[in-house]
């Protein structure tokens, strides 16, 4: 059993979830577009005492003459985030390959010109890595195919000369 550790009093279940460590709940926390209160009053404070606000002050630094250009970099890069929102990257375009493109693929020399085919879409910027990688895999099982099948008829053809040449 769980006591209220002011009054005493032994807790509730519906207490008891009340007293949960954190979590995300509906109507918490700060709404989107309101301003940080405290950052906000320590830059009231700067601008009215005369003093310049931070990403100003780096701005003062990069413009500096005798100020090395590693220093002037690195202000310009600190103050960037004032300036410049962040950018997420951009997913690869995917970008496709019409089948008729491949042809025919009929045999493992088929497949093998449909590899590059693949290859000068990838050269030119064409066709999306990840799709490439896709053809490319599905090719090589063709062509694995096609390879034991034609092993397999030479065998079937070796086998039948020997009988013929026996019997």
């Amino acid at each position: 059993m769980f006591k209220d550790k002011a009054s005493g009093q032994a807790l509730t279940s519906e207490k008891l979830s009340m007293a949960g460590n954190g979590g995300k709940r509906e109507g918490a926390g700060r709404k989107a577009g309101v301003p940080n209160k405290d950052r906000q009053s320590a830059a009231d404070a700067l601008i009215a005492s005369g003093q310049k606000l931070p990403h100003e002050r780096l701005l003062d630094l990069a413009d500096k003459d005798g100020v090395l250009d590693s220093v002037k970099a690195s202000a310009l890069a600190a103050a960037a985030p004032y300036f410049a929102p962040k950018f997420s990257p951009l997913p690869a375009p995917q970008l496709n390959l019409d089948p008729f493109e491949l042809g025919s693929i009929t045999t493992a020399a088929a497949a093998m010109e449909a590899v590059g085919v693949v290859a000068q879409r990838i050269a030119a910027g064409t066709l999306d890595l990840a799709v490439a990688n896709a053809l490319i895999s599905a090719l090589r099982v063709i062509v694995e195919i096609h390879s034991s099948t034609e092993l397999e008829r030479k065998i079937d053809l070796l086998e039948a000369n020997i009988k013929a040449i026996q019997g």
